[in-house]
């Protein structure tokens, strides 16, 4: 049988075949990681990426269509019905915002 892996210490990528293989969780992972996914699980909803030149509106409307952030990319979800999304970051440096933060700090 085999074993259950754990996100917080194991990470999934994708090769260019499409194979699935992990990789332990560490901060150098997380160093180079520069984009966060967000995958629609259930739903409807309009992803708003905030670009210098204005924003972008990336539609979700089938479950397993997803949208890439660019690193440094406020952004925010308008939901249009009950939705799930999963949403897959390097979390450090993650600014919270209200409003749309624009170009490279």
């Amino acid at each position: 049988m085999g074993q259950a892996l754990r996100l917080a210490s194991n990470f999934v990528i994708l090769s260019d075949k499409f194979e699935a293989d992990t990789v332990e969780v560490t901060q150098d992972l997380y160093e180079r990681l520069d984009e966060e996914f967000v995958i629609l699980v259930s739903g409807d909803a309009d992803l708003i990426l905030a670009k210098d030149d204005g924003d972008e509106t990336v539609r979700l409307t089938e479950p397993g269509t997803f949208a890439i952030v660019p690193r440094d990319t406020w952004h925010t979800a308008r939901i249009r019905s009950h939705t799930v999304m999963m949403f897959i970051t390097p979390g450090e440096g993650t600014v919270n915002a209200e409003e749309p933060v624009r170009g490279t700090p």
